[in-house]
């Protein structure tokens, strides 16, 4: 494994962890809104 390797492999994991981030934050959001949207029904 190269240099030029190791840093795309970096690279790609350090991309999906920033990823994944949002994605949780975006659920988290999602299940709030939900959350205060049902209980206004109510």
């Amino acid at each position: 494994m190269t240099l030029k390797d190791m840093l795309i492999h970096f690279e790609l994991d350090f991309t999906a962890k920033q990823h994944r981030r949002k994605i949780q934050g975006m659920t988290l959001w999602y299940h709030l809104l939900s959350l205060h949207g049902s209980s206004r029904k109510m």
